[in-house]
């Protein structure tokens, strides 16, 4: 922690709210679960939860890809494959965290608390959980590069340094505007084709086809973020394409990353038909996060939006799935 004691100033203690004939029942109790919660909290907040869906989602269809195949189901290669990916998406809002704040890009943020920047946790330690989560990582692909070869090991090494660079280092990816393709990749095409391959041993062009829908659409997650912190990115001179293009041309960027997976559709109609259809029930949603996103000014209103985003992403991928496996 910095400055002393832990804060509690980013908790909504609603026992405050209490009158007072009720709330000296309670004091125990809030007590108790003050020092159990506190020393966790923050870590849970840095880790960011609602991001975890990006790791998890592209998996689904892979997996119902390789029973579609008539694969045998190794599920503790999945596991290990659940364990890879969500810890390099935390390690990846962990060295975030950190290093936006090294770099000051945090001071004016108008978004959920970074806990480096609040003050929550040490930047250093944030630092140290990033390459802990990193080191998870690694033991949980040395199964997975034992059974998917050379073509597993490259993406490995690749999605464990672009953890980092992707904020930190000399040319970090998310400063110079190339966070979109970093998203695209490694939690969308590089995602459901690499987790195929573990599964299956060879390729499937389909796993090529969900990992475009569904890397357009973890895109999405990244650009509410960064159509929120635009001003904020500005003045730290973090090269986004939001702030590049400015408000209305994000928009216009979030409107076709939205519309991209819904084009793609047809092209699943070789092989099976609801795959085609079933996901694209998730429109009416698509356009809720556009006109959220669209009329958002405040931090509740891009909360929103962003915990839209991630409804779209896991709900759309859960249809795909059951699309491919039930019909």
């Amino acid at each position: 922690m910095q400055g002393g004691g832990p804060s509690t100033a980013w908790l909504d203690w609603r026992l405050l709210a209490l009158p007072p004939r009720h709330a000296s029942r309670y004091t125990t109790t809030f007590n108790c679960l003050l020092v159990l919660v506190m020393p966790v909290s923050p870590w849970i907040l840095a880790a960011r939860p609602r991001t975890l869906v990006a790791a998890i989602a592209p998996l689904l269809p892979a997996i119902a890809l390789v029973w579609r195949d008539q694969v045998a189901l190794n599920a503790l290669l999945v596991l290990w494959l659940v364990v890879a990916t969500t810890s390099i998406q935390i390690a990846t809002n962990l060295f975030n965290d950190a290093i936006d704040y090294m770099r000051g890009a945090d001071q004016q943020r108008i978004g959920p608390t970074r806990v480096s920047q609040a003050g929550l946790l040490d930047h250093r330690s944030v630092l140290k959980a990033g390459y802990a989560m990193l080191g998870a990582a690694v033991l949980a692909g040395i199964p997975l590069v034992m059974q998917g070869g050379w073509p597993i090991f490259l993406i490995g090494v690749l999605a464990l340094f672009f953890a980092y660079a992707y904020t930190g280092g000399p040319l970090p990816l998310a400063y110079l505007g190339l966070g979109e393709v970093f998203v695209l990749l490694f939690f969308g095409l590089i995602a459901v084709t690499g987790s195929y391959w573990v599964l299956a041993l060879h390729f499937s062009t389909y796993s090529l086809l969900a990992g475009a829908q569904l890397g357009c659409l973890s895109v999405v997650l990244l650009l509410v973020n960064n159509i929120r912190d635009l001003e904020s990115d500005r003045a730290a001179n973090k090269r986004t394409i939001a702030t590049r293009l400015g408000r209305r041309g994000a928009l216009y960027e979030l409107a076709a990353f939205l519309a991209i997976p819904y084009l793609l559709a047809p092209f699943w109609l070789p092989y099976s038909e609801p795959a085609a259809w079933l996901p694209c029930l998730t429109l009416p949603l698509a356009c809720g996060v556009q006109l959220l996103t669209m009329r958002a000014k405040d931090t509740q209103r891009f909360g929103e939006a962003l915990s839209r985003a991630a409804r779209l992403l896991l709900l759309f991928a859960v249809l795909l799935t059951v699309a491919i496996i039930s019909f």
